[in-house]
């Protein structure tokens, strides 16, 4: 009930931590935390307007680029994998870049995507590999490492 009630108001986490036990508090600053660090995501969808060769240039790492749609099945079962593997690539200082071949489809061409997922990956520039079709998490997992 108090923490419907604490969702209700949405005031402040001030008065939350009055309302709330210590281990209700603990929880909720949790959350908090985990919702404020998804900002810094690893795993990313490339904007309209942006510069793919920019973004791989500015890349301190691995750049690990999904070429996807949103119809696509399989691409959907990819993406829920390059998301559980959001913390490697954070802990390796790597990227994952979704490109949506429907709004990119210049960028899909230039990368010769044929069929989706099609995932590239990016290091200091070069192209080190190249899979088209699922990637299993281990697969991806030896990309990000690189």
């Amino acid at each position: 009930m108090r923490t419907a009630f604490f969702l209700s108001v949405c005031l402040s986490t001030t008065l939350f931590t009055n309302l709330l036990d210590a281990q209700e508090s603990s929880k909720l600053l949790s959350f908090l935390s985990r919702s404020k660090a998804s900002e810094t995501q690893a795993v990313r969808k490339l904007a309209a307007q942006e510069d793919l060769r920019q973004v791989i240039a500015d890349a301190p790492g691995v750049v690990l680029i999904d070429f996807y749609a949103d119809w696509c099945g399989p691409c959907k079962e990819q993406g829920a994998i390059l998301a559980t593997l959001d913390e490697t690539a954070q802990r390796n200082r790597a990227s994952i870049i979704k490109v949506d071949v429907d709004q990119h489809a210049e960028i899909a061409k230039l990368f010769q995507v044929e069929s989706l997922p099609t995932l590239v990956v990016v290091k200091d520039g070069q192209l080190i590999d190249h899979k088209t079709g699922l990637a299993s998490v281990a697969e991806v997992d030896t990309w990000l490492r690189k």
